[in-house]
């Protein structure tokens, strides 16, 4: 990359982008600019994206994330919106000659039931959860493809495995929202009624790796200029 690498966000509107757009500028990245509301689904936007803003570091944030409630009731579109983002993005990106590329996986990619606490050999090992099977399923096709590109093309391309990530711009909506803001919500709504007692999904049993977006966002950045190997890094508590 240049001295003064140009970054773009493509999903500036995510938490996560947002917390990037914040944190790039003080961390030695004037030069920032995002995906301008285009459509990350549409490679003929992304590619006039990447011809407009001629980026030296791409983060790729966008797509579309929900809580348990949407992946069970809406598991085509979640599917169908994350693999045309990253055939978008990452593919454009490489047409454009973009040498630095940051694509942000998911936790819900790991084995259903794989060894604790989860090691980045564990991906593309076992069977999924299947109430988010067909997210994960997008994202990991995003991580193969980052992969495929490293392989075929030598690019200097990573991938990166946040664990559940809240913080400013979080989703509130019960339908959408994942589980921090939702327990944040039912406890709030538990005070607001004088409830004695919140109720919330599950078994109690599974254990959450819960990080503030802030700090992915300082690790994709320090990822981008530290991190280059096939495969995934986890971003974790």
């Amino acid at each position: 990359m240049t001295e003064q690498p140009r970054a773009l966000i493509a999903g500036r509107d995510t938490p996560l982008g947002s917390a990037l757009g914040r944190l790039l500028p003080e961390l030695g990245y004037p030069s920032v600019v995002d995906d301008g509301g285009v459509r990350l689904t549409e490679p003929s936007e992304v590619r006039e994206l990447f011809r407009r803003t001629n980026p030296d570091l791409v983060f790729v944030t966008g797509g579309w994330s929900a809580g348990i409630h949407t992946n069970l009731a809406r598991p085509v579109e979640l599917m169908e919106q994350n693999l045309a983002v990253t055939l978008a993005v990452t593919c454009e990106a490489w047409r454009a000659g973009v040498p630095r590329l940051v694509y942000v996986g998911s936790s819900c990619c790991y084995p259903r039931d794989c060894r604790q606490p989860m090691s980045e050999s564990e991906l593309f090992g076992g069977r999924l959860e299947p109430s988010s099977a067909p997210y994960a399923t997008a994202k990991l096709a995003g991580m193969k493809l980052v992969q495929a590109h490293r392989t075929q093309y030598g690019a200097r391309y990573i991938s990166v495995v946040p664990g559940d990530m809240f913080g400013p711009g979080d989703d509130f909506e019960p339908e959408t929202a994942h589980v921090v803001p939702a327990l944040v919500r039912r406890a709030h709504e538990a005070v607001e009624e004088n409830a004695g007692e919140i109720i919330v999904w599950g078994s109690g049993r599974p254990v959450r790796d819960l990080v503030f977006v802030d700090d992915v966002a300082r690790a994709l950045i320090f990822a981008a200029e530290r991190y280059d190997d096939d495969l995934p890094l986890n971003v974790g508590s």
